[in-house]
């Protein structure tokens, strides 16, 4: 059901607020919860570099969703699934909370703090981790780095291993046996 058929006032309020946050959007339904499911994608105006959050909550985005060049600071409202890309780089960001739970693609920096993501594990197809800075100024753990080449698999168990707790907090040890796993044929 179209939410924004039902109460038109929603619907001219997303709309205002697409309008007013330059967002380049394709074809969208207002979904019963109010959240946003775009057939198409989503794409954040660079010249929107003052937006610690996501002005809107989206569902599903069956193309591309980039909130990348922003200053986020929490993924809240991002969506739960991306067909394409799911593009946060260069942004402020303390965690990946509300990270979506299924996208193709998933691009992040070194400088987000901390890949705790809630109590979800995500399933990527391919993860790339941005290399902002040189390995003096990161700010993730540098034995995130060192393994960039399995965190497909990572953001599918970090979770099972407990590498992160509620409070952002990375442990070394559950890193590397999760590592471990990997490395003996988990995927």
């Amino acid at each position: 059901m179209d939410f924004g058929n039902v109460f038109p006032d929603y619907g001219s309020e997303v709309g205002k607020i697409i309008r007013d946050y330059w967002i380049i959007i394709d074809s969208y339904n207002i979904n019963c919860d109010g959240s946003i499911s775009v057939d198409g994608s989503v794409k954040f105006a660079e010249c929107m570099d003052y937006l610690t959050e996501l002005p809107l909550k989206f569902d599903k985005v069956i193309g591309d969703f980039d909130c990348s060049k922003l200053s986020l600071t929490s993924l809240h409202g991002s969506p739960n699934y991306v067909g394409g890309t799911f593009n946060c780089s260069f942004n402020n960001l303390n965690s990946l909370e509300y990270l979506p739970k299924k996208a193709k693609r998933f691009i992040f920096d070194n400088q987000t703090k901390s890949m705790y993501t809630g109590d979800i594990n995500s399933d990527f197809e391919e993860v790339i981790l941005l290399q902002l800075t040189d390995q003096r100024d990161e700010i993730l753990p540098k034995q995130i780095s060192q393994n960039a080449n399995h965190l497909d698999v990572i953001f599918k168990y970090q979770n099972f291993f407990t590498v992160w707790n509620d409070s952002n907090t990375f442990d070394l040890e559950a890193f590397n046996s999760l590592i471990t796993e990997i490395e003996d044929g988990l995927k």
